[in-house]
């Protein structure tokens, strides 16, 4: 009976470990992306627009 509940207590602190690192890989890498895309002057847009012709020249 009481087995079911550990598999899901054990589940669920599964996914908060998980999430809390999600959280800390996306926190670590933010700043590095920002700092990249600043160096050397590509706004998202851009990024963005190239991929599109990129895919539309591939095509």
């Amino acid at each position: 009976m009481y087995g079911d509940y550990d598999i899901i207590g054990g589940m669920k602190n599964g996914i908060s470990k998980m999430v809390l690192q999600k959280y800390t890989i996306v926190q670590i890498i933010a700043p590095r992306e920002k700092a990249i895309s600043l160096a050397f002057g590509i706004m998202d847009e851009q990024i963005l627009n190239t991929y599109g012709c990129l895919n539309r020249s591939l095509a």
